[in-house]
């Protein structure tokens, strides 16, 4: 599968990319689910590995979920 932006949430900020000395290409970012705005948000951080490089992409796994709801949000 490409890297392509997976549906279901409004955007996605603040991507990183990095390769490790094997070569696994991990891409990660902030998942805005309701608004694209920082608080208060339910924002969750993401990422996508490849194992060859780039050329395929393994399935979007949430590695922190943080609701975010009301005044208590990931930014503060």
């Amino acid at each position: 599968s490409s890297l392509s932006i997976p549906s279901g949430s409004v955007s996605y900020r603040i991507p990183s990319i990095i390769r490790t000395p094997h070569g696994v290409v991990v891409a990660g970012a902030d998942q805005r689910t309701a608004i694209a705005n920082d608080a208060p948000n339910h924002i969750n951080f993401v990422m996508r590995r490849s194992l060859d490089g780039g050329r395929t992409w393994l399935d979007m796994q949430t590695v922190i979920a943080n609701p975010g709801e009301g005044t208590v949000s990931i930014s503060l």
